[in-house]
């Protein structure tokens, strides 16, 4: 049977709407006014927002640093460096001295006069007996001698002073001053002159009780700082940098970090109990962080926050090492040239660099904190 003949589609004309309305016949008064009754026209959608590259990370960040110091040695960098003569071992680094433009600390009678003026260290003095006390005439801790009351408490203070126990008196003024104390206590530098003090800053892995990797420490000679490194080549050298950070703090009297007092020292002596270095001999020790909060941010106002990188560019004006790291990206990058450190020396750098400045930038904060008094009160001239 023959096949039906194929059907053919008659195309179909345009609707008016589609063919004879162009797009401009309704006004746009007309096309958006919807009629009485019935809602309006749904709002456009709007652009969906091209999302935010997500911030760097460690790995990141630790290859835009270290760019350029791939087969790199420090001996190229450093030439005070003495290499590690075994293992376990420690690389120590000499750097050329820098000279210290400000002024240097009061004597140590001056500091004493400073300090004995902090009525508040005798027990039972607080803030408003001292402003009492003071408006009377009483200047000194010494003037107290003969108070009915006050007596026996500041015969305990001048006994410390005769003792010259420098501990006691530093912990006296944190103790009873708080804040205050801390900034006072810079004082206690000047009491055995700033040869004598040591300025130390530590750099580890991170979390409490991981390893240390290098210890800063800064001495001055005349007025020159000079600033010595200690650095484990491997994370299995650090009990050569424990043992040789501990021989250099005991040839000193007094020691000064920033935020030394709950990171750096307390580090110091667990790793050192971890590796039977111990028992550590008490150290006198000055923390700036306190100080440096209560005077730049609370007193004056003039930072917003008491970061030692902060104090150094805006207080002191030392800047920064050029593209200098975060402290939190210390061990990330200490990790980085762990995996080939005869190849990777020059990662060490940004760290070195990092831990140098922070020990030169503890120098000059302590003779601008004392350069004032420590903010004490100037005792009137004995009577």
């Amino acid at each position: 049977m023959a096949a039906p003949p194929a059907r053919t589609e008659v195309p179909r004309p345009p609707t008016p709407a589609t063919a004879a309305t162009p797009a401009t016949a309704a006004t746009p008064a007309t096309a958006a006014t919807p009629a009485k009754g019935l809602p309006g026209p749904a709002p456009p959608t709007p652009p969906t927002p091209t999302p935010a590259a997500p911030p760097a990370g460690p790995a990141q960040l630790v290859g835009r640093l270290v760019r350029g110091l791939t087969d790199f040695h420090l001996d190229e960098r450093y030439p005070g460096l003495r290499r590690a003569a075994g293992t376990p071992g420690v690389h120590r680094i000499t750097h050329p001295a820098t000279r210290l433009a400000g002024l240097p600390l009061p004597p140590p009678e001056v500091a004493r006069e400073l300090l004995l003026g902090s009525l508040e260290v005798v027990h039972g003095v607080g803030p408003v007996t001292a402003a009492r006390l003071r408006a009377e005439g009483i200047t000194s801790v010494g003037d107290l001698l003969d108070h009915p009351v006050l007596q026996a408490g500041a015969e305990t203070v001048l006994a410390e002073w005769e003792r010259r126990d420098l501990g006691a008196i530093s912990a006296r003024l944190t103790r009873r001053l708080g804040e205050r104390g801390h900034l006072r206590a810079a004082l206690v530098c000047a009491m055995v002159g700033i040869e004598r003090v040591a300025f130390f800053d530590l750099e580890t892995m991170g979390l409490t009780g991981n390893a240390l990797f290098l210890a800063g420490l800064g001495r001055v000679r005349g007025r020159d700082l000079v600033v010595e490194q200690l650095l484990a080549p491997t994370l299995g050298d650090e009990v050569a940098v424990v043992a040789a950070a501990l021989e250099a703090l005991a040839g000193a009297e007094v020691v000064v970090t920033f935020n030394g007092r709950t990171a750096d020292l307390p580090w110091l002596v667990a790793r050192a109990f971890y590796y039977g270095l111990g028992p550590v001999p008490p150290l006198v020790h000055v923390d700036l962080v306190y100080g440096a909060r209560r005077r730049f941010v609370r007193d004056e106002g003039r930072l917003a926050d008491a970061r030692l990188a902060t104090v150094s560019e805006e207080v002191l004006g030392l800047p920064r090492p050029p593209g200098d790291l975060p402290s939190w990206l210390v061990p990330h990058l200490y990790e980085a040239y762990a995996t080939a450190p005869s190849e990777r020396e020059g990662f060490l750098v940004p760290i070195l660099e990092h831990n140098r400045s922070d020990v030169h930038a503890l120098a000059v904060l302590l003779e601008r904190l004392c350069c004032d008094g420590g903010g004490a009160p100037t005792p009137s001239p004995a009577r």
